[in-house]
C-alpha cells in the first residue's frame, strides 16, 4: 500500500502546482523616485533638558578651589601619620562635593 502511494508521488511529479495565476508586474510600473540627502529639509527639535544644561555648563569658566582649609588639612596630615605608624598600607583620603573644588563667578 505504502509503495503504490510512493510510485503514485513519484509518477505525478512530486509536487502539487498551485491553482491560479503567476503573479506578473505590471509592464508600466514605474519605481519611486529617491530624492537626494542634498536636497531634505532640515529638522529642527528643541534640546533636552540635558543638552540645554550642558551648553550653560560649558559656556561659563571655572576655577579650581582648595580641597581643604588649612585646619582640615592639619587634622589630615596627623591621621596619616597615625596611619603610618599603627596600620602600614592604610591611608586617609577626603572626600567632597564636586561643588567643593570647582568655582564659578556664575550662579
Amino acid at each position: 500500500m505504502i509503495a503504490i502511494a510512493v510510485i503514485a508521488y513519484l509518477v505525478s511529479g512530486g509536487k502539487r502546482k498551485r491553482k491560479g495565476s503567476v503573479y506578473k508586474r505590471k509592464t508600466d510600473y514605474q519605481p519611486p523616485k529617491r530624492e537626494s540627502y542634498d536636497h531634505a529639509p532640515e529638522v529642527v527639535r528643541e534640546q533636552s533638558v540635558a543638552e540645554r544644561q550642558l551648553v550653560t555648563v560649558r559656556g561659563n569658566e571655572f576655577y579650581k578651589r582648595p580641597l581643604m582649609n588649612k585646619s582640615e588639612y592639619g587634622v589630615f596630615c596627623r591621621l596619616e601619620k597615625l596611619l603610618l605608624a599603627l596600620y602600614l598600607g592604610y591611608r586617609v583620603f577626603s572626600q567632597v562635593s564636586l561643588g567643593e573644588i570647582l568655582r564659578s563667578n556664575d550662579k
